[in-house]
């Protein structure tokens, strides 16, 4: 592609810091902001504000969050939250400045229902450092095939039921993701 032989060249996989995430984690210890208030449980959406994540937040809203208003609350953290209107929607709350390791704990998993996009998504890495169970579309799973055994998949119209049956713990996945330390 770029005129450069194959001996020249390295790819680098996506990576995460997880020393970073356990200090965040250690940071929140004491805040109010992860616990669950008015819903047995709760699912967080994060992601930066581009094209796939705002159209995943639309489905949240519109496909997913209304079929399971009075059992799981929702929460769009960071950029891709930005110029959503949640009207009227009881279960769904924004956060544009959170962090996944302000919510993260019991009850919680990390939603991943993209359709669209390109490269790895990195919040799979997130989720799954913060100790979160994951649910994931196919697609969102693309990059990281190899943590399918910690993700659950399904495709974006079968969510609710996914959310309605608890994604089991990712027991053993911190150990596999010292792979993807940087």
């Amino acid at each position: 592609l770029y005129g450069v032989p194959e001996q020249r060249l390295s790819v680098l996989p996506n990576g995460i810091d997880l020393a970073a995430v356990d200090a965040a984690r250690a940071g929140r210890q004491g805040s109010t902001r992860g616990e669950l208030a008015h819903f047995p449980r709760r699912a967080i959406f994060t992601g930066s504000d581009v094209r796939h994540n705002r159209s995943a937040v639309q489905a949240i809203l519109t496909r997913i969050a209304p079929s399971l208003e009075r059992e799981i609350e929702f929460v769009i953290v960071g950029p891709c939250a930005r110029g959503v209107r949640v009207n009227g929607s009881p279960n769904v709350c924004l956060d544009l400045d959170g962090d996944i390791s302000a919510y993260a704990g019991p009850g919680v998993v990390g939603l991943n229902p993209v359709v669209a996009g390109s490269g790895s998504s990195m919040k799979l890495l997130h989720y799954l450092a913060c100790d979160l169970p994951v649910l994931s579309t196919p697609f969102g799973l693309r990059g990281f095939k190899d943590l399918a055994p910690w993700v659950v998949t399904a495709e974006l119209d079968q969510f609710p039921e996914a959310l309605r049956r608890e994604p089991p713990a990712p027991d053993g996945v911190r150990k596999y993701l010292a792979r993807y330390e940087w």
